[in-house]
């Protein structure tokens, strides 16, 4: 698990979660226009990309239409974000279907952290503008509460040809959350949030979309160490693309979880989950999701046991989730892990995971229509089976000086039943969407973190990483060959952090190397961010953003800069 603090947020001068996911080793992160993100770990980067959970509080975030991330309507209050959580590899023994290849958890602070009032203004670049604002107060001695509401609009890019790329977005927010100590040993949290924005297509008319959630968790503390935990949500989603397609979802989930200790040595945790996602699409005569409506449920168990098999140098931990879903029917996702720590400056650690990504809306639904002639249709498919991975890892963690530390893992995937396009037939008429392709991947991430000083530390973190994919035996899938190289194979960042006083200076130089399948050049950027604490309570802060070149392409072939 790699961690980054908000403090550690808010120097890096980011100003959404993609921004800031950038500081990750591992993960690979670019800007396609300016709302559009690519978001992955490990591989298969795409806009549409699906093997990556993202929740916020405990909320998820993927969409049951394509399994990925509207990124773009994605936000909270940035200041309040306490952590947030990136496990690079799988986690689907907890998290579950599309915790394949990473998990990314956003932790806000509780409302007791935020007491006060704090107003935010932004602006320059393409951001046209920013302004936000949080209060936080007290409801009697055992209850606290914030609201806030932000508002941002970000201009259009401009082409490499000089033309306005007409890309630019807005984006409205609201919300709150109150934490109640209902008890010495029982806490309840309520949440929520609304949100509305415009998307700039180029159209006559701007995509929209908008949204609200109220979330409800009940925490109890346990005499023996243990606890109860209850979780329940409601999302509400709308996305309208003129000409294109629109959507209306609604999300319900709830989760119990139970963790316990078994005498010195084992600690339990043990929950069940179900959830309903309903949705109806409005088609047009390019995109058909066949049937319309479709509401789609999934149960699932799950159990972990950490064991000490050795007093604090041998932990093995064995987990598997069981889900079934309406796509196809039962799913099992088991995990072993063995750590050895045979001191406090070294860990050596292995795990083998099973996970899947289970089928979604576009597999099994989607008609694309050409309006090439002759026209042609790529279809769904109702028998699409689930990908699967199988994972191995290797870690190594340790102090190699008092100020310099060293984090590394290796790992190798295979993967079966990846989705393609089969295009069986003579001529090849109405291509499908099939399990039509197998492959591999392989990679290294290193991170590197030296405390120069009390006021001055460094990071050095770099990624390898290596895709094969192959077409499985029977299908025609032409475009297999030119799909595996749509991620760097390196990247790798390094980042100052500095602070003397009242002043602080931190800078993050990155590199992305070439992408060969989508002709992407490889690029270096660098960000700085310098702060003045003006007086309590009151900081200017000025960031600069890819300094080193006026525009670069970060993915695809759309020369926008």
């Amino acid at each position: 698990i790699f961690v980054l603090t908000g403090e550690e947020l808010k120097r890096s001068g980011a100003r959404n979660f993609p921004e800031a996911l950038r500081l990750v080793p591992g993960l690979f992160v670019a800007r396609t226009d300016a709302h559009t993100w690519v978001v992955t770990a490990r591989g298969f980067a795409s806009t549409l990309a699906d093997k990556l959970e993202v929740l916020l509080d405990g909320r998820s975030l993927y969409t049951p239409l394509f399994s990925g991330v509207f990124w773009e309507a994605q936000d909270t209050y940035f200041a309040d974000v306490e952590r947030i959580e990136v496990i690079r590899g799988p986690g689907a023994a907890l998290w579950g279907a599309n915790a394949v290849n990473g998990v990314i958890n956003i932790v806000t602070k509780s409302s007791a952290d935020t007491i006060g009032t704090q107003v935010q203004l932004a602006g320059g670049g393409n951001l046209e503008s920013a302004v936000s604002a949080r209060h936080g107060f007290n409801i009697g001695d055992r209850a606290q509460a914030r609201v806030y509401a932000k508002q941002q609009t970000t201009d259009d890019q401009e082409t490499a040809s000089g033309s306005d790329a007409k890309d630019g977005y807005r984006h409205k927010q609201w919300g709150f959350r109150s934490d109640w100590q209902l008890s010495d040993k029982q806490q309840l949290t309520v949440q929520g949030d609304q949100y509305e924005g415009e998307i700039n297509r180029g159209a006559s008319e701007d995509e929209t979309y908008s949204g609200f959630n109220l979330l409800a968790r009940w925490q109890r503390q346990l005499p023996s160490g243990g606890q109860y935990q209850l979780q329940a949500y409601f999302d509400r989603t709308d996305r309208n693309q003129p000409g294109i397609f629109a959507e209306d979802r609604e999300t319900s989930d709830i989760e119990f979880q139970h963790s316990f200790s078994v005498g010195e040595r084992q600690q339990w945790v043990w929950g069940a989950g179900y959830r309903r996602s309903e949705d109806k699409i409005t088609n047009s005569a390019l995109i058909q999701f066949l049937p319309d409506q479709r509401d789609i449920e999934r149960w699932s168990v799950f159990a972990q046991n950490q064991i000490a098999l050795t007093p604090k140098t041998m932990q093995l931990t064995l987990g598997v989730k069981i889900e079934d879903n309406d796509f196809t029917g039962t799913e099992v996702q088991p995990s072993v892990r063995l750590a050895w720590t045979p001191d406090d400056k070294r860990t050596v650690w292995g795990s083998l995971s099973r996970s899947v990504r289970t089928p979604n809306r576009l597999d099994d639904d989607i008609v694309v229509v050409s309006g090439a002639s002759p026209t042609f249709f790529i279809e769904g498919n109702r028998e699409f089976e689930s990908e699967e991975v199988i994972t191995l890892e290797l870690g190594y963690r340790r102090s190699l000086t008092e100020k310099l530390s060293l984090d590394g893992t290796m790992f190798y995937n295979d993967y079966d039943q990846l989705r393609g396009v089969d295009y069986t037939g003579s001529p090849p008429q109405n291509p499908r969407i099939d399990n039509t392709r197998e492959g591999s991947g392989k990679g290294i991430e290193i991170m590197l973190h030296y405390t120069a000083s009390p006021t001055w530390a460094m990071y050095l973190g770099g990624s390898f990483f290596d895709l094969e994919l192959d077409r499985k035996d029977g299908f025609i899938d032409p475009s297999v060959s030119s799909e595996d190289e749509n991620d760097p194979r390196i990247q790798g960042f390094a980042r100052s952090v500095w602070q003397s006083g009242r002043l602080s200076l931190d800078g993050t130089l990155r590199h992305v190397e070439t992408i060969e399948d989508q002709n992407t050049p490889s690029y270096t950027e660098l960000d700085v961010r310098v702060a003045w604490q003006l007086e309590q309570g009151l900081e200017l802060a000025i960031v600069g953003s890819d300094l080193l070149h006026d525009e670069h392409l970060e993915y695809g072939n759309e020369q926008t800069g």
